[in-house]
């Protein structure tokens, strides 16, 4: 009857490993989660209408006041949640000019994967806005703007 009720103890060494493993794995959970919060923060922070915020905007067929530059196509309303940002870079010595030909070119298919886009999400002419980034033509700033926008991959400049 004496051996029912004698508990067992653990020994000291057990202890201390399952303390020390707890420690261990609680402090790899708190380093796992501010790095998910971080990465977060890091995504939100790319946000395609952050990017273009002070940026000047115009419907299709307005017009800027300056007629040269590196210029963007974008679409109203368009979710940056998603991964594909429908989003076209181009540079333009007459602005008026050169969005007649973007559009001449998509009614045409010669922009195929734009002309795609705006059939699957039922888009229009009217949908097409143009942002103003800079108010010259640069190759470096075109290539900043590209990858800042990422563009070539995400986008239309494939």
């Amino acid at each position: 009857m004496s051996e029912i009720n004698r508990g067992t103890s653990m020994p000291i060494w057990a202890l201390s490993l399952i303390i020390i493993l707890f420690i261990i794995g609680l402090v790899v959970s708190v380093w796992g989660a501010s790095s998910v919060f971080k990465l977060k923060k890091e995504m939100e922070n790319n946000d395609i209408k952050k990017i273009f915020k002070n940026k000047g905007v115009v419907k299709y067929g307005d017009e800027f006041e300056n007629k040269s530059g590196i210029y963007a196509l974008i679409f109203n309303n368009f979710n940056s949640k998603e991964y594909f940002w429908p989003i076209l870079i181009f540079k333009s010595n007459n602005f008026s000019e050169t969005t007649l030909e973007i559009v001449n070119k998509i009614e045409h298919k010669e922009y195929k994967n734009i002309d795609d886009y705006m059939n699957e999400k039922g888009l229009k002419n009217e949908d097409i806005r143009f942002i103003e980034l800079e108010k010259v033509q640069d190759e470096e700033k075109f290539k900043y703007w590209i990858e800042k926008t990422k563009a070539n991959s995400r986008g239309f400049n494939v």
